[in-house]
């Protein structure tokens, strides 16, 4: 037996990340071998769970993979105590109208319990009409509890005992209004090196939690039959060494990538593109993550021995993938400032998401799974790839590819295609040579 519970709301907003990292804490401080999970393919959330945990926290997303996928996926991440954090909305999946892909997918394929995190502010009996409302969608019954955010200690009683009575579902605590919102910014959440009083307000939470969370009632309900699995061996195998860029700047990742390219005996060597002045030495690959590049524009011109460096290992046909900020980063310039100026083209802010969502990128008969989340567009954005989006009919074209480099705003899944993957790691032990 193990436990496992999915946290979702109504609708972004409602306060599950908040609750999600005070829930971590908690368990965590009760000495319970914990893990955390995210749906979806958000990147800051879960740094925020590693910022309580201090390990990985993994990606469960119903587009990525298919349902054996993530039950193998999960089953391998499995621990005592299991928090899947949902997103947007319980039922929010593809296109925004299906199911698919939604939290509520998820939950399905795991057999998960739902706990939903409902911010009650402003509201009273109306709170019995929204639930019913969930309840009613809830076709194989897994929501199986109730948290209410921003909920008055001296109305919680009357509350929880109108729920239970006419909705039929347990009412495991509330969370009263707190002074610990962490700001947004266009691409989401500020990340959690920018927070400097943190760990200030993941106590607060965790305080709160231990206060007014029927703790071990969540646990009771999210005992299940243990999915765990054993990890996964590669028979292929590289001896290589990647220079992975990770700073402040460039912090996306996906934990099943790091995963699939050490399982394929990748050695990923971080370096910053703000800090250092060079490529690490001794290196047959390089991958530019996701980030915020606009952000640290200015820092990012100053250091012109890095941006020179890779300019002239990727001239010299340095094997590279380049996602998003990554992308960004190798044209001339962002906006008025230097950049790598691989691509002759500036990246600008349009003031809006641009090509957002889920994609499928076809180049050199290849196709790749990826999400697009981005407001800067580029003068120069390439032609090479096809880009579509599911349930549409929607497609363009974009980015750079060819066998030993892939460059487009697209943040890649690379066990979407892992035949792609082994092909640029075939690329790259060839640059060795």
């Amino acid at each position: 037996m193990s436990i496992r519970l999915l946290i979702a709301a109504p609708g972004s907003g409602s306060g599950k990340t908040t609750f999600t990292i005070g829930l971590l804490s908690a368990l965590k401080q009760r000495g319970l071998d914990v893990g955390a999970f995210k749906c979806g393919p958000d990147y800051i959330d879960p740094m925020f769970h590693k910022s309580v945990l201090h390990i990985p926290s993994t990606n469960l997303d119903l587009f990525f993979n298919n349902e054996e996928e993530l039950v193998s996926l999960y089953g391998r991440k499995e621990r005592e105590v299991n928090v899947i954090e949902g997103v947007m909305g319980l039922y929010d999946g593809l296109a925004g109208m299906e199911e698919e892909a939604s939290s509520y997918h998820v939950a399905k394929t795991l057999d998960c319990p739902i706990v939903l995190v409902i911010n009650a502010r402003g509201m009273a009996r109306s709170l019995l009409a929204l639930i019913h409302g969930f309840l009613a969608m809830d076709s194989s019954h897994l929501i199986r509890g109730i948290v209410l955010n921003q909920m008055s200690g001296m109305l919680y009683p009357k509350m929880k005992e109108a729920i239970e009575k006419e909705c039929g579902v347990s009412v495991y605590g509330y969370l009263p209004k707190m002074d610990i919102a962490i700001s947004s910014r266009y691409l989401g959440l500020q990340l959690p090196e920018e927070l400097e009083d943190l760990q200030d307000r993941i106590e607060c939470v965790t305080k709160q939690i231990f206060a007014c969370i029927d703790i071990d009632g969540l646990l009771s309900i999210g005992k299940k039959k243990s999915l765990k699995q054993e990890e996964e061996k590669e028979e292929t195998h590289f001896d290589l060494r990647l220079a992975y860029s990770k700073d402040e700047a460039f912090c996306f990742e996906y934990d099943a990538n790091v995963e699939l390219l050490e399982k394929l005996g990748v050695t990923l060597v971080p370096f910053s593109p703000i800090h250092d002045k060079s490529l690490p030495e001794n290196i047959q690959g390089l991958l530019l993550t996701g980030g915020y590049p606009e952000l640290y524009k200015e820092e990012l011109q100053k250091n012109e021995s890095m941006r020179s460096s890779i300019r002239l290992a990727l001239e010299s046909n340095l094997p590279c993938l380049a996602e998003c900020g990554g992308f960004m980063y190798l044209h001339k310039k962002i906006e008025d400032c230097d950049m790598v100026g691989l691509i002759e083209g500036e990246c600008k802010n349009t003031g809006k998401l641009t090509r957002f969502g889920y994609v499928y990128l076809q180049g050199n008969d290849q196709i790749m799974k990826a999400h697009s989340f981005h407001y800067y567009d580029s003068s120069c954005l390439g032609n090479e790839l096809l880009v579509s989006k599911p349930k549409s009919s929607r497609t363009w074209r974009c980015g750079y590819i060819g066998k030993d480099h892939l460059y487009s705003f697209a943040h890649l899944y690379y066990p979407s295609n892992k035949e792609f993957i082994v092909s640029f790691l075939e690329s790259c032990e060839v640059y060795g040579k």
